[in-house]
């Protein structure tokens, strides 16, 4: 029957771990403890010592032991004089640890280019680089990405495995088949809303354009609109005197005998006498509204000035008046709206 033995080595903790058939493992006791802090020949030959009592033998050539040494630290003349005390084994090999942590990283993690990983395994750092050409080397700088490898994670020296160092090909293969299925689907998704897109866009170019004409349509109806159409106001400033032929009117009189009585405390007042009917055609110059001056007092008397303005069509066409008869109208008002007849 074949034995198998692991021995990890770094600066001064040591550890040896039984592997069986199925890579189960078994620590090696020193002394109560899983490791043994080696630091001199002695300690070797007791590190080797509690081996042997392990297994029962006095000597390693007692049984088919196959050795392992992983040198987790930099090599010492401590591990030259193990390896000569064990070299009665059937096999012994020292091996750096730098050799093969990076398969232990390719079968547990996911290792792409740039990818930078600090490694600890009893407490001895470790930071491994893999560049964009996918070359492993190991740098100085620490990365904080940090991956624990503990000393029974070598046991694969003994029994290797290609679990995710290999791929199924079946499974590859319906992987590929289900990628190529949705690239697919989302190409024709994005085929359908390329369309999509391009009709919206034309409906759009369409709906602007259409804007665009019915802008330049209202714009220039309202321009010819505005053309046939004209708004007159009163204004003030064309009131005139209607003075008889002999003397004063009556009611001139009368406004102004209220006029002495009242002094400054009056108010004046502008009254619309509407002289053609409500959307009736007119000629240019025919009168259209007679506008009357008057006052009243603060006790309710009122008077006629004797002031009025006639406002007349400025153009042929149909009138629709602003105000009604007998309204009151103030100065620079719209009265009246005619629009041109065609």
């Amino acid at each position: 029957m074949d034995y198998n033995l692991l021995v990890c080595a770094a600066c001064k903790q040591w550890v040896a771990i039984d592997v069986d058939a199925d890579r189960e493992c078994d620590s090696i006791s020193f002394d109560g403890n899983e490791s043994m802090e080696v630091g001199s020949n002695e300690d070797v030959a007791n590190f080797c010592e509690q081996i042997l009592n392990y297994y029962n033998i006095d000597s390693f050539r007692d049984l088919d032991l196959d050795i392992k040494i992983v040198v987790v630290s930099v090599y010492s003349n401590l591990i030259t004089d193990l390896f000569i005390q064990m070299e009665g084994a059937k096999s012994v090999n020292v091996i750096d640890a730098k050799s093969i942590i990076p398969i232990y990283v390719l079968k547990n993690c996911i290792v792409k280019p740039g990818r930078v990983i600090d490694i600890r395994c009893l407490d001895h750092y470790f930071t491994l680089q893999v560049d964009d050409d996918l070359i492993v080397s190991y740098v100085n700088d620490k990365a904080g990405e940090e991956i624990v490898i503990d000393p029974e994670s070598f046991s694969f020296l003994f029994r290797f495995d290609c679990e995710n160092l290999i791929f199924d090909e079946t499974e590859w293969k319906a992987l590929e088949e289900k990628c190529v299925k949705d690239v697919k689907k989302k190409q024709n998704e994005i085929d359908e809303q390329k369309k999509l897109y391009f009709e919206l866009k034309k409906k759009y170019e369409e709906l602007e354009q259409c804007y665009i004409q019915l802008q330049s349509e209202i714009k220039e109806s309202k321009s010819k609109f505005d053309d046939k159409r004209s708004i007159l106001r009163f204004s003030a400033d064309q009131l005139e005197e209607e003075m008889p032929h002999f003397g004063y009117s009556s009611i001139m009189l009368s406004g102004i005998a209220l006029l002495n009585r009242l002094g400054e405390g009056y108010d004046k007042k502008y009254t619309c006498k509407l002289l053609k009917e409500d959307g009736e055609v007119v000629k240019k110059g025919t009168p259209l509204i007679e506008v009357r001056e008057s006052f009243s007092g603060r006790s309710g008397e009122s008077a006629e000035t004797g002031r009025k303005s006639i406002i007349k069509a400025n153009m042929k066409g149909r009138i629709f008046y602003l105000k009604k008869n007998n309204d009151s109208v103030n100065d620079h008002e719209a009265v009246v709206t005619i629009y041109q007849e065609l």
